[in-house]
């Protein structure tokens, strides 16, 4: 396989860049999302009088906060990932003004 040209190595890091950066405000708003959805469901199942019983709530909050675990780690391996596409790009444009 041929090595693609700078020009064509910048625009599709660029694009990769940008599709990371679209990526990573959509997994913020659905960590958001998940963590004020944990918060209310939390809220709601710790202001009954006897919570304890009550397996089934138990057993969906494990489940959302593993939801919210999960997402908070998703959205880390996507910053990883555009900060390691951003150092990509930094060495190559220092290259291009040579």
């Amino acid at each position: 396989m041929a090595p693609a040209t700078p020009v064509e190595n910048n625009g599709q890091l660029s694009a990769a860049i940008q599709q990371a950066k679209d990526k990573i405000a959509d997994l913020e708003q659905n960590l958001d999302i998940a963590q004020r959805r944990f918060t209310l469901d939390s809220d709601m199942y710790y202001g009954k009088t006897n919570y304890q019983d009550d397996k089934a709530g138990k057993a969906a909050l494990d489940t959302e906060q593993a939801e919210v675990t999960n997402k908070k780690r998703e959205l880390q391996e996507a910053r990883d990932i555009l900060a390691s596409l951003q150092g990509k790009a930094s060495p190559s444009s220092d290259q291009t003004k040579q």
